[in-house]
């Protein structure tokens, strides 16, 4: 303990002697300016969530330094087979992402989420990718920032693959390949070029590999508005990163994409409890897993260096995560969905904290709770919180996420004889837990960017311990805008809200998800849709169980129907 002391002291000297910036911005406007002058109007209706226009910009176009494809070539692909544009927005589109307006800090009209990585000049994703989404209903598309994505990554991942293998395979299409290029850049170096080409085409084969559920998936098993994210960070670290393919693990257990509101008030974050949002590092270690799964890596250094190398743009995290802690939820009646009735409300309120209450939270100045306060009679940790870790036993959702992060070991090559936190803790055997390996790795990037990556409430983080994510369950989280992010349950399992109060063998056994119509009134993926960018999804399928979750099953029907009206109130 005094030598945690002595090295937090230590930490906090230097930083005031060295005047070091604490609180960093991100360089989306420091390149482009002020993103909304000339801009077009976009075509959804927007929903005030806290940010203003500009900060609107920064959070869709802000690099985290994820490194996919050089930029020009993205803007010069063609979709294979076809000499159309791989970057035409109604191509993006089928993938799920949405269409943007052209503007400064968009300067070739590409989706919310696709970035610039400027010291690179690489295309990457950034927080928007995968955590905006639109509501379709009542012939309008509504914006709602931080709410899950209904975007196919693995599909996009797949194709864009496939365009960099045509490209190579096709004379023609290298022509006009070669030619796009050679009008943004300068002379081109065609062999070195070529061999560029097929490496990284084989890179994002291998990545498709990091995130299929198995030898005979490629990548389609996800589907729509899912993605198996410690699969590929476990992978990305243990496999890649490691050099060592005998540690490849299926990505069989594919999650929603958590929305974002609120996320910078809760004790811990990830479906199931795993990252502490305060240790160590605070908020950063659990953007820097992302960012580093999400093609940004990590170059391990020798045991000399005190960090390890990742292109992770960390002071635009910083950045990312300032702009979600203003983050509110969207509004069903700004929305200007169907107007909801105040004394349902006050019914649906009542069975809420008879029902739903004992796991997830309401702010207790906006909702008093009424006494005699009801018994927690289920299997909570830390039930006076703002969120916590329901075990699988109580809830009895689909186990398989939670268990492969429990389970799943590695050997740790490179890493055998290193500490865990490289400067503190126990040195790695030969095999090691994956998700202490992910640490890691995560804890190398922070030291390679010294205090210039730290900020003042990250310094006093660094004494503490982490707590041990030993419990196999799911996060119970408060459930403001929960109506904005369908399908429910952590593995998107359940269309609609109205079908989470069913038991599970009355849950709809097969459905279609992707960029759906909303049913307002069961409240969740509407099922007449008729658009074609969809996929199939079969709850009888291995990590796709839609049963558990038994809580409000047995009401009334009025109870249910005040229930769900409280819900889009929230």
């Amino acid at each position: 303990m005094l030598r945690r002391i002595a090295l937090f002291a230590a930490l906090v000297c230097i930083a005031l002697l060295l005047r070091l910036p604490f609180v960093h911005r991100g360089d989306l406007v420091d390149r482009f300016g002020d993103c909304r002058r000339g801009a077009a109007p976009p075509a959804w209706q927007r929903l005030s969530q806290g940010w203003d226009s500009l900060q609107e910009w920064e959070f869709w176009y802000t690099s985290q330094g994820s490194q996919i494809v050089p930029y020009d070539w993205f803007l010069a692909l063609e979709q294979p087979g076809r000499p159309v544009s791989f970057a035409a927005p109604e191509h993006l589109a089928e993938f799920g992402f949405i269409a943007a307006p052209r503007g400064r800090c968009n300067p070739d009209a590409l989706p919310l989420g696709f970035t610039l990585d400027a010291s690179t000049q690489q295309l990457g994703l950034s927080c928007a990718a995968c955590h905006t989404r639109l509501i379709r209903a009542a012939g309008r598309d509504i914006l709602v920032n931080g709410a899950p994505a209904e975007i196919h990554f693995n599909r996009f991942v797949r194709r864009l693959a496939d365009a960099l293998e045509y490209v190579l395979s096709e004379p023609g299409a290298w022509s006009r390949f070669t030619r796009k290029l050679q009008a943004r850049e300068a002379p081109i170096d065609f062999a070195a070029l070529r061999s560029s080409v097929s490496d990284t085409a084989r890179r994002l084969r291998e990545f498709q590999h990091f995130v299929s559920a198995g030898a005979a998936d490629d990548g389609e098993f996800a589907g729509y508005g899912r993605v198996d994210a410690f699969g590929a960070i476990f992978n990305r670290v243990a496999v890649a990163t490691l050099g060592l393919p005998q540690n490849y693990q299926p990505a069989d257990a594919p999650v929603n994409y958590p929305f974002l509101w609120g996320a910078a008030q809760l004790d811990f974050t990830q479906w199931n409890g795993s990252a502490p949002n305060r240790v160590p590092f605070g908020p950063l270690a659990r953007n820097l897993g992302e960012a580093i799964g999400l093609f940004g890596g990590v170059t391990l250094t020798p045991e000399g260096d005190l960090g390890f190398h990742s292109p992770v743009k960390v002071e635009n995290l910083h950045t990312l995560e300032m702009l979600t802690e203003k983050l509110r939820p969207p509004s069903w009646t700004e929305a200007g969905l169907p107007p909801l009735e105040s004394s349902e409300i006050a019914q649906g309120y009542k069975v809420y904290n008879r029902e739903c209450r004992h796991c997830h939270a309401l702010p207790a100045d906006k909702y008093p709770l009424a006494p005699p306060h009801p018994v927690y009679s289920h299997d909570c940790q830390h039930c006076h919180s703002e969120a916590h870790v329901v075990s699988i036993d109580t809830v009895a959702t689909d186990p398989l996420a939670a268990r492969n992060y429990l389970q799943r070991e590695a050997d740790t090559g490179a890493l055998s004889g290193r500490r865990r936190w490289l400067v503190l803790g126990e040195p790695y055997g030969p095999r090691a837990s994956i998700h202490d390996l992910v640490v890691t790795a995560i804890v190398g990037v922070i030291l390679d960017n010294r205090l210039h990556s730290l900020t003042t409430q990250d310094l006093p983080a660094l004494v503490r311990e982490r707590p041990a994510a030993d419990l196999a369950g799911y996060k119970a989280r408060p459930l403001a805008g929960i109506w904005a992010t369908a399908p429910y349950l952590h593995n998107g399992s359940v269309p609609t809200l109205a079908d989470l109060l069913e038991p599970a063998e009355r849950r709809p056994i097969d459905f279609r998800v992707g960029p759906l119509n909303f049913d307002t009134v069961r409240v969740g993926l509407s099922s007449d849709s008729t658009r074609s960018q969809t996929t199939y999804f079969d709850t009888r399928l291995p990590g796709n169980s839609n049963a558990g979750h038994p809580f409000g099953t047995e009401l009334g029907a009025q109870d249910k129907r005040s229930l769900l009206e409280f819900l889009k109130s929230l």
